[in-house]
This record gives C-alpha cells, structure tokens and sequence, in this order.
C-alpha cells in the first residue's frame, strides 16, 4: 500500500543517507504492514549501511522469504551477500532478479539487478562475462552514467586503464556535478600514470630487430593503457616475426590481452557502423 507515509519517509531519508532516522521510519512502517516486503528489504539495505550485516541479512531474508519472486527484494539480498563476500549465492540471486524484472518489464530492478551481475562476476574473478553483460546494458542505455561507471571498474579489474579512463570521462561528461565520480576519475587517470612509463620504456626499446616477444610485450602495454590501433600494430608485428611466419589469425598464438583487442576493435567497428 503505496498510503504507508512512515514507508515513503523512510525511503526518502535512505535514499539521503540519513540512515539512523531511516532506520526509525522503517521500524513505524514495518508496525504497520509486517508483511510488506520491501520495507524489509529497505531496512536490510539501511542496516547494512549502518555496518550492522547480520541484522542486514536477516531482514533481506525475511523480505525474500515474504516475497520470492520479487525481483528487488532479490537485489538487496544479493547486494548485503556480495558485500559479505558471499559472491556465488549473490550471483544466484542477482540473476534470478534480472530475469524476473526483464519478465515483469521493470527496466529500473532490470538495471539494479545487471550492476549486481557484473560486481559479482568482478568478485569471482569471471570479468569477461562482467564486461559482456556491462556492453549490453550500455548498448541499451548508453547515456547512464553509472552503467559507464559500472564499465570503468570492469575495465580496471582487467588492468585495462586506458579505456577505463574513457569509460569514466564519458561518465563525468554525462552527470558532470557528481563527486564521486570524478573521484573515480581521478583513479583511473592514476591507472594510466603508473603505467606510461614502462610503455614509454618498451616504445622506445623496441625496433626492427627486436623479437616477436618484445613486439608482443609492447602490444600489451599499449592496450593497457588504451592505445588500441598501436596494440593492433605491435602485436602484427610479433606475429610477422613468429618462427611459425605470418599466420595472425592461428588462434594458438592469441594471449588472453590479444584476444580481448581483437574482440574491442571489432565491437568498435561495429559501433561506428552503427551509432546510437
């Protein structure tokens, strides 16, 4: 019942970051409706907040339990299990949200869900299946900021700092008042720094009678810091000089670096034939 003023209070002051007071509106509100289960919920992401986890995550299960097919009250439970550490069962939950908000056309909880997806996916170490889910939410919306944001840490989490830059400068162009993200900037400008030395190193290393290692290892450094077309360059170069001879495409001499640029040239290529 949308008529529980101490529920739309209490949000109000959650989504303020006045927890404390939100903490006591959603305990009004909760006398009033016990059974609802997104004031649980919302108390469970309120406590959590507060540094109270397990508080938190017995009030997220308690709104799961009242409502199990409700795609946010699944997102705060994966929220507090992620921040637990919790990544498998955060994963479970954040996938059976998504998949009941895509089901239910609520592109909000759709969103909220997808982020959690891609954090835990980061936290097992599965951050390519991160990015992939991260691409197709900025296909759909790619004037979010958070969704860039979202990228950017992706980006990162696979040392690729340059284009986690671009991520972030796209997201500060589109909400340019936001602090944090111009702290997340700031980081990720930090990123390339640490790097550009050694590219500089290896640029100035590398020649034409270097090895295809080297050449290889040059690659790798430009991509990291988001220097694509001169990676592509370099890591043609190492393959004209492989004793195997110029066979580029022969998959077994593909890193795992390579490969992720081989797939980025080919996604922007595609995103220059059609913009959105």
């Amino acid at each position: 019942m949308e008529d529980n003023q101490d529920y739309i209070e209490a949000v109000k002051l959650m989504n303020q970051g006045l927890y404390e007071s939100a903490l006591d509106a959603f305990r009004l509100a909760v006398k009033n409706e016990p059974e609802r289960a997104r004031i649980h919920s919302n108390m469970a992401a309120t406590l959590f907040r507060l540094k109270r986890p397990e508080e938190a995550l017995k009030k997220a299960e308690l709104g799961c339990k009242l409502a199990p097919e409700d795609s946010y009250t699944l997102f705060r439970r994966a929220e507090i299990l992620r921040k637990l550490d919790r990544n498998s069962e955060a994963l479970a939950d954040s996938e059976r949200a998504r998949e009941l908000a895509k089901q239910a056309g609520d592109p909000v909880n759709f969103a909220l869900a997808s982020e959690q997806v891609c954090w835990a996916l980061v936290e097992l170490d599965r951050c390519r299946e991160a990015y992939t889910t991260a691409r197709d939410l900025l296909r759909d919306d790619p004037e979010n900021a958070d969704f860039h944001a979202l990228m950017a840490s992706i980006l990162a989490s696979l040392d690729r700092w340059g284009e986690a830059l671009q991520a972030m400068q796209r997201a500060v162009a589109i909400e340019p008042e936001d602090q944090d993200l111009k702290r997340r900037l700031n980081l990720c400008a930090e990123g390339v720094d640490r790097l550009e030395p050694e590219v500089s190193k290896l640029e100035a290393s590398v020649n034409q009678d270097s090895s295809w290692e080297d050449w290889h290892e040059l690659g790798s450094a430009f991509f990291l810091v988001g220097r694509l077309e001169e990676a592509a360059q370099a890591y043609d170069e190492a393959h004209l000089r492989h004793p195997r001879g110029n066979r580029q495409k022969e998959s077994a001499m593909l890193s795992v670096r390579e490969a992720d640029l081989r797939l980025r040239l080919i996604e922007q290529a595609v995103e220059q034939q059609n913009p959105s």
